[in-house]
C-alpha cells in the first residue's frame, strides 16, 4: 500500500516500498559463511498496513465534521472544510510532518517546483493512503498556470476564508511530527508553524505562526505540514 518499511526479523534486515502483495522487496541479511547478502522476497500480508478505514462513513460527512482518513504514523483525523456535492475538502487536524518548503538555496522556487510539493504527491500520498483511499482523491488546480495536485496545502486566501480568526489557525503537531522537529515552539502551548503553498504576493512564501498570524519567511526554513485533499465520495 505504498508503505516505506524497515524491520528486523531473525537475522534479516529489510527495507523497501510496498505497493501490493504481489510486489517484492529487497532483503539485506548476514550469512555467517559469506558475509552480507541481498535477495528479493515476496511481500507478506503482515508487512502491509494493518488498518482499514470505513470509507462509507465519508458519504455522510458534512462541513465542519471530523473524519478519519488515511494512516500516517498513526490514524489521521481531518476536518471537512467544504462540501460540494459528493466532493469533500479535508485538512488534517494536526501537523503531520516537518519539512523545508524547498531543499537547497534557490530562493526563486514556487509551489510548482518545490520539493515539498514533490514529496506530498510522490511519497506522502503512498505512505498515508491505501489504494482504495488513493482512488477517491481528486486532482485539482492548486497554483497559478494550471498546476494540479492530489495532495496540497492551503494558500493565503483559503486560510483566511476557512480560518478567519487567529485562534482557529493554531494547531498542534502529531506525535510523529513533534519527533521530527528540531524546535517546537512552547510559548503558544506547543502549536506549530505550518506551511502555505502560496502567500499573499505572487512569489511570497508564508507560514502560519504558533500564534495564528500569517508571516512571510524563507523557503529554506523548516515548517510543519498540514495537508489538504479533495475526495470524491461517489467513488466509494
Amino acid at each position: 500500500n505504498g508503505n516505506a518499511v524497515s524491520e528486523r526479523m531473525d537475522y534479516y534486515e529489510w527495507s523497501g516500498k510496498i505497493l501490493s502483495e504481489d510486489d517484492k522487496i529487497t532483503v539485506s541479511y548476514f550469512d555467517n559463511d559469506n558475509g552480507g547478502k541481498e535477495k528479493e522476497i515476496p511481500v507478506k500480508p503482515y508487512c502491509l498496513k494493518n488498518y482499514e478505514t470505513d470509507l462509507s462513513k465519508l458519504k455522510k460527512a458534512e462541513k465542519g465534521d471530523t473524519v478519519n482518513f488515511g494512516y500516517y504514523h498513526g490514524e489521521t483525523e481531518w476536518t471537512v472544510l467544504e462540501k460540494d456535492g459528493d466532493k469533500l475538502l479535508l485538512i488534517s487536524n494536526r501537523s503531520l510532518d516537518m519539512k523545508q518548503f524547498n531543499e537547497g538555496y534557490d530562493q526563486n522556487v514556487t509551489w510548482k517546483n518545490s520539493t515539498l510539493r514533490k514529496w506530498l504527491n510522490e511519497e506522502f500520498i503512498f505512505e498515508a493512503f491505501s489504494k482504495p483511499e488513493q482512488d477517491i482523491l481528486v486532482e485539482t488546480v492548486t497554483a497559478r498556470n494550471g498546476v494540479k495536485d492530489k495532495v496540497s496545502l492551503l494558500n493565503y486566501s483559503e486560510t483566511e476564508k476557512y480560518f478567519p480568526g487567529k485562534n482557529s489557525r493554531k494547531v498542534l503537531p502529531s506525535e510523529y511530527a513533534a519527533q521530527q522537529a528540531f524546535y517546537v515552539p512552547r510559548h503558544e502551548d506547543g502549536n506549530t508553524w505550518w506551511w502555505l503553498r502560496e502567500g499573499k504576493a505572487e512569489l511570497s512564501i508564508e507560514r502560519v505562526t504558533p500564534a495564528g498570524d500569517i508571516m512571510e519567511c524563507m523557503m529554506t526554513e523548516s515548517g510543519f505540514i498540514r495537508p489538504i485533499v479533495w475526495i470524491d465520495t461517489s467513488k466509494i
